[in-house]
């Protein structure tokens, strides 16, 4: 009974430091009406050397994580202390699955993870809100044999070969770029003929942008025939001159082409098939050997090829809860996103990041996946990832000890105290709970200063207002 007492009394003690921070950067955010608003009779004290926040960081003054001077971008990770998964770096540098509510720091835990990866020889994948949109935007208008819902095509029609085609995409759209030239040139002879060839096929019949760099990165994989040199390259991309049977391949390729249903199909895909019907034409290579393939094995053969170069892949798939097509009144059990999850989280996408797969186990392993799924309170979501011994799955939880570190963590301060603010963050579920609840005092306090006499401290009615204000302000979320 003595250690419990003796274990309250410490956590009255360290939830009391908050009341005072609390009193600490309310006086900072109204120092704009000195006259009406000054807490203590010294106007000159120095309230951040005073109160201990003397180089420490406030997040609550960005908006968001992901500002470059916030916090977060700093990667002063909490988590490992907090034990919510194995400490040190490690937990960072392998592939994982997090699922978290809304607010619980997922943005965080992502901008870490960007933060800790080298900064050489990484293509980074990051697949937002705002690029699912897209991509199921061109999903559900490619599905045009039905006139159902979006959610309802999506629904029914997406699967795992889809987001496989969105990797593709995305890893050829970065590694065509003139930054990997060199590296190419340099590790080109470390690779046998054939693969390049086949490397060649799926650069040409993924990539989305302006081909210049494309020709120049197939004329240098495959220099032994193209008979590439610093001045010219035999194999041209620009207007080149096709015989009358090379129209029967180019027909083939596009209706190939057509069943990406992520991708759009536009000027730059048709020109970067051209390139794919000119190296053809010069190699007599037929590119479908290599389009028949599975996209899995597809981007298999992608991964390892980069792997050759020294090239690491990271994937990183976050802010569902952003997408349009996941949340609405209509899909209450969120059935749409549950068929995305099962895109995603399937074995065989997952198994890529193994490091274990292909010819040759010694291949270090240099394909990461992060994957972001969001919660949403009586929802259940199911993860049908099986080997979480090798790829975990963390439910990144908070309890009110947490949140306590957290915002200890945040503000390093320590002071004794009141059980008032035990009853308060005990109501909050997570940091965005406590910022929300923490920016409602404080406009609380910026009209209770004009009010009251000096010193402007919290009271039990001051914290009653702005709880009530952030639950209202939680509900709108």
């Amino acid at each position: 009974m003595a250690s419990s007492l003796t274990g309250f009394n410490q956590l009255c003690t360290i939830i009391s430091s908050i009341l005072m921070l609390i009193i600490a950067l309310t006086w900072l955010y109204i120092t704009k009406s000195p006259k009406e608003c000054n807490l203590t009779s010294v106007s000159n004290r120095n309230f951040n050397y005073y109160y201990g926040l003397v180089n420490v960081d406030n997040p609550l003054s960005y908006y968001s994580a992901e500002q470059p001077d916030s916090i977060n971008s700093k990667c002063r990770l909490f988590y490992d202390s907090m034990h919510l998964f194995p400490s040190g770096d490690r937990s960072l540098s392998k592939s994982m699955i997090v699922q978290a509510l809304r607010g619980s720091g997922k943005t965080h835990m992502r901008q870490c993870i960007i933060a800790r990866l080298p900064p050489k020889n990484q293509i980074l994948i990051k697949i937002y809100g705002v690029d699912i949109n897209n991509y199921l935007e061109n999903f559900v208008q490619a599905i045009d044999f039905t006139s159902e819902p979006s959610y309802e095509k999506i629904r029914k029609y997406w699967t795992k070969e889809h987001f496989l085609q969105v990797i593709l995409t995305e890893i050829v759209t970065r590694f065509v770029n003139e930054k990997y030239l060199e590296i190419l040139k340099q590790r080109q002879n470390f690779i046998t003929l054939q693969t390049r060839k086949e490397i060649a096929v799926l650069l040409s019949f993924y990539y989305t942008k302006d081909p210049g760099t494309l020709c120049k990165m197939i004329n240098l994989l495959l220099h032994e025939i193209t008979e590439c040199s610093i001045l010219d390259c035999s194999m041209p991309c620009e207007n080149p001159k096709f015989n009358n049977g090379d129209q029967e391949m180019f027909i083939e390729l596009t209706q190939r082409h057509n069943k990406i249903k992520v991708k759009r199909y536009t000027t730059a895909v048709d020109s970067s098939l051209k390139v794919l019907l000119a190296m053809y034409t010069k190699t007599k290579y037929s590119p479908l050997s290599t389009l028949d393939r599975s996209y899995r094995d597809q981007l298999a053969s992608l991964i390892n090829f980069l792997s050759t170069l020294h090239i690491a892949t990271t994937v990183i798939v976050d802010s569902l809860d952003e997408s349009i097509f996941f949340f609405n009144q209509v899909d209450t059990n969120l059935r749409t996103l549950q068929t995305f999850i099962d895109s995603i989280t399937n074995d065989d996408i997952l198994h890529l990041a193994l490091g274990n797969w292909g010819e040759g186990n010694e291949m270090k392993n240099s394909f990461a996946f992060y994957i972001f799924i969001p919660k949403k309170p009586n929802v259940l979501m199911n993860i049908s990832w099986n080997r979480q011994d090798k790829i975990p799955i963390i439910d990144l939880k908070w309890d009110e000890l947490r949140l306590i570190n957290y915002v200890d963590y945040i503000f390093d301060y320590l002071r004794s105290g009141r059980k008032l603010c035990i009853h308060t963050i005990k109501q909050l579920r997570h940091p965005r709970d406590f910022h929300i609840f923490f920016g409602a005092l404080i406009q609380h306090m910026n009209i209770v200063c004009r009010q009251r006499d000096s010193p402007f401290i919290a009271i039990e009615e001051d914290l009653k207002i702005a709880l009530a204000e952030t639950k209202l302000r939680i509900l709108e979320e």
